[in-house]
């Protein structure tokens, strides 16, 4: 049964809480090709995706961010990986939700300079957690991208922004193995007060090699646990790596 949790607000729509899960997809063209990624997304909107993910390696790339935001009427979250300066651009022009890894980008200052960006404009960050580029120090004390691995993964970045008093988080988590990966929702559930709040099943638009099989099981089990919560300031229980995150 899903528990009613904190809500986080991405642009026009609010997840979390009593919401409906939402949509999202993410755009496969490449950042060069603005006008591509424009008839992407609008195709995606026309087709009923509710949230919107656009990758940005660097801040001269905000531009293609901004032209998407300006051609659709959903919430565009640009996809941020290294470079906090391409964070801070997308800030600039707008962006609904940044999805970074606070623990990528370098030291607490460009941390703090994103922090502060978000903090300014309202935007949420989503951290996401891939099964398969887990931080080394906490695969070498698992040995395997675990359940318990990732969800001391997740909590890791989130303690990075809560150091700077930012709460207003989303925490994504994939894996290839289905079932491992709705245990590490399971898991992370139970020591965030978070909720289960859109569904990415990251087969992206134009995609036609998808694992049938675990979107089919995904599927099946949105009702219980989507991909991405909505994560407050509740105190972690123990058992969860080193005392340092979330």
């Amino acid at each position: 049964m899903r528990q009613k949790k904190r809500e986080v607000k991405i642009g026009n729509v609010t997840i979390g809480g009593s919401n409906p899960i939402a949509v999202q997809t993410m755009l496969n063209v490449p950042v060069e090709d603005i006008e591509g990624n424009v008839a992407q997304a609008k195709r995606c909107e026309a087709a009923g995706c509710q949230i919107l993910r656009v990758t940005c390696p660097s801040p001269a790339d905000a531009k293609c961010i901004e032209a998407v935001k300006n051609a659709v009427n959903i919430p565009i979250v640009a996809d941020i990986h290294f470079d906090y300066k391409a964070a801070l651009a997308c800030a600039d022009v707008g962006v609904d939700k940044i999805r970074i890894n606070p623990g990528n980008i370098g030291d607490d200052d460009r941390v703090k300079a994103v922090v502060d960006a978000c903090q300014q404009k309202n935007i949420p960050i989503r951290i996401g957690v891939n099964g398969g580029s887990l931080e080394k120090h906490i695969l070498a004390r698992y040995g395997a991208p675990t359940p318990e691995a990732m969800v001391e993964s997740a909590l890791y970045h989130v303690r990075l922004l809560e150091k700077f008093d930012f709460n207003n988080i989303v925490i994504s988590i994939k894996n290839s193995n289905v079932p491992r990966m709705m245990e590490a929702y399971r898991q992370l559930s139970a020591v965030t007060d978070c909720d289960g709040c859109f569904v990415s099943l990251f087969g992206r638009e134009g995609d036609r090699t998808s694992d049938r099989v675990s979107v089919a099981f995904i599927s099946a089990s949105v009702r219980w646990c989507a991909d991405c919560f909505a994560v407050s300031k509740k105190r972690y229980g123990k058992g969860h790596g080193n005392q340092h995150h979330h």
